[in-house]
Parts: structure tokens; C-alpha cells; sequence
């Protein structure tokens, strides 16, 4: 291989995870595994090894290195995101963290030229979390930020969305409201080559930028349900 080569990667581990590659601008990698956030740790620096060795490449020759921030699991996104910093702490290579939801939000609209998409996630407790964002002039902005809403109250939150997505999940689906199902574009996995190159989303400036860039999106505290009750012993 060339010594000029660009070699970027990107890893989502907000559900599951998700990986690409690519090397001068052509996508040469693009793999997902089905993993809980308390596997990963246990499964994820192998996967990621494997999967490059497949494509002939080795994780140190990457020079600059995209995370998915989430929403989405806990323990995941903590695994992920603190992998790819040990892999550029030793490598050298930069480091930037974009919203997982816009990759899903990309992911939904396709090949259209305008869109504004609706991203939801189970959020327990008969809740679902939403985010919206906005492709238009062949730029991608953050309309609402990911909040935490009752699911009754979504189908009037998303009215001004076309298009509304999420990664396919039986728990999400079990809270939908009936009216929204109907516009709704699940995603079986997500594509993790749709973090590179994001129009209108322009890398990060600096050091602490880039740092700041890569902090996990949690809309709500790790721990949300009641504690148990204290049983007499």
C-alpha cells in the first residue's frame, strides 16, 4: 500500500456496532455486530481487528478516526468511544465524535435533496426519545436536539417530520403510537460509512474541540428507574 494513502474510520457503538473504512475517498470496509453495551468490551478491540485485517489493513494505519456519540446505550458508547481514543493515543491519529442520530437521519432520507427526519429511541418507561434534523441546500443541521418525551406526545412533536426513523427494536415498537407506524422507516442496523463526510457538518477546530466532539450524547442519567425497596432480611 502507498504511504500517500488516507486511510478514515468510523465505529458506532450506540446499538450493537457498526464499522467503515475507507482509503482515499472509496469505502473498501463496511461491517456491523449485533452486541450488547456489556459485551463489547469483551468482543469489540477483536472485531474491529478482524474486520480490518479483512480489508488488509491494520487499525494503527488509520489517520483519522469519526465515533457515533449516540443516543443510545450506556456501556456501549462508554466502550466504543474510549477504544478508538486508546487506538489514537497510541497511532497518532485525530479523533472527532458526530451524533449517531445523523447518521440514521442520512440513512432514512436517502437520496433525496431536502428532508427533515424524526429519530426515536426507546427510552423505557412508556417514553421515547426524539431528535430532529434537517437536510436542506445540501446541508444537515440539528433542528431539536435528542429530549426525552411521553410517548403520546410524539406524533404531535414529529408533525413537521416527513420522514421518522429508528433502529428496528420490538420494545420501541410495543410504545409507537398506531398513527405514527404507517410513516415510519425502521433501519435494521446502522451505517456507520454515513459519520465520514457529512455535508455541512464540518470537523472540529481544535484540540479540545475534537475532545469536546467525542463526549457521549445522554439525554437522561444512566440510572432513570426507581431503586428497589429494601426487603427485610
Amino acid at each position: 500500500m502507498s504511504s500517500q494513502s488516507t486511510i478514515e474510520a468510523a465505529l458506532d457503538t450506540s446499538a450493537g456496532a457498526a464499522l467503515a473504512v475507507k482509503r482515499n475517498g472509496a469505502l473498501v470496509l463496511a461491517a456491523n455486530m449485533p452486541v450488547s453495551g456489556r459485551e463489547s468490551d469483551a468482543k469489540l478491540a477483536r472485531w474491529i481487528s478482524e474486520q480490518f485485517h479483512s480489508a488488509g489493513l491494520t487499525p494503527a494505519e488509520c489517520g483519522q478516526w469519526t465515533v457515533g456519540t449516540g443516543p443510545g446505550s450506556f456501556s456501549g458508547l462508554r466502550v466504543g468511544i474510549s477504544l478508538v481514543m486508546g487506538i489514537c493515543a497510541a497511532s497518532g491519529a485525530g479523533m472527532r465524535g458526530i451524533s449517531s442520530d445523523l447518521a440514521l437521519a442520512r440513512q432514512a432520507a436517502g437520496g433525496a435533496a431536502s428532508a427533515t427526519v424524526g429519530v426515536l429511541h426507546d427510552a423505557r418507561q412508556g417514553q421515547l426519545i426524539l431528535g430532529v434534523y434537517r437536510l436542506a441546500d445540501g446541508r444537515w443541521s440539528m433542528l431539536q436536539e435528542p429530549a426525552v418525551l411521553e410517548a403520546s406526545l410524539v406524533a404531535e412533536a414529529v408533525a413537521a417530520a416527513g420522514i421518522i426513523t429508528w433502529l428496528a427494536s420490538p420494545r420501541l415498537t410495543a410504545v409507537l403510537p398506531d398513527n405514527l407506524r404507517t410513516q415510519t422507516a425502521p433501519q435494521e442496523m446502522l451505517d456507520a460509512s454515513l459519520l465520514l463526510d457529512v455535508p455541512g457538518w464540518p470537523p472540529p477546530g481544535g484540540a479540545a474541540e475534537r475532545e469536546a466532539s467525542c463526549q457521549p450524547v445522554y439525554v437522561r442519567p444512566a440510572v432513570f428507574v426507581p431503586p428497589r425497596e429494601l426487603r427485610q432480611a
